[in-house]
């Protein structure tokens, strides 16, 4: 996995973006925490929380200009 995106995902905490998934998934969500392995993420649509692998994130697009 890329250190840029982990780097990245971690200075974003607390920003809101589009998470797109390896197998087509989308979430629309707030960053809550990251490390080397996972991403927990607030999904701002269907209002709940979850866990990432890192590996299996194809793109991200984070609002407020980050």
């Amino acid at each position: 996995m890329s250190d840029i995106l982990i780097d990245k995902l971690k200075n974003s905490i607390g920003l809101e973006g589009i998470i797109y998934l390896l197998n087509g998934f989308r979430f629309e969500c707030k960053i809550i925490s990251c490390d080397t392995d996972f991403i927990e993420i607030y999904d701002t649509k269907k209002h709940f929380t979850k866990l990432i692998r890192v590996n299996e994130i194809r793109e991200v697009d984070l609002h407020n200009g980050h």
